[in-house]
């Protein structure tokens, strides 16, 4: 006999837990974010701003230094062109021809 799935009380329990482990780490980063300074080790905070923060100070030194190279870009953009038309035409012909093979229910080659 095959099995449609866990039962629902079971994923309803799952649910919970995991928004139980969410809560549970949100409410330390809010704590440790408040104690670690205090603590001195600033350090720690630095870190994670500059993680966070960093790429704004480096693109700024960057930025203006930036020669395109136009033969790049033309090739980047004519591929992704490429890529989403392809992608487009291959999944609608796939969706169209899935329909027909339920319909049916005849193993297709």
């Amino acid at each position: 006999m095959l099995s449609d799935g866990p039962p629902p009380n079971l994923l309803k329990k799952a649910g919970v837990i995991t928004w139980i482990i969410f809560k549970c780490l949100f409410i330390i980063f809010l704590v440790a974010s408040v104690f670690i300074p205090a603590t001195g080790m600033t350090f720690i905070m630095e870190g994670a701003d500059l993680l966070v923060f960093g790429w704004i100070n480096f693109l700024s030194e960057k930025i203006p230094h930036i020669t395109p190279n136009w033969g790049g870009i033309a090739m980047a953009l004519t591929s992704l062109i490429l890529l989403v038309y392809g992608g487009h035409w291959f999944l609608r012909w796939l969706y169209s021809n899935w329909g027909e093979r339920q319909a049916s229910d005849t193993p297709r080659l």
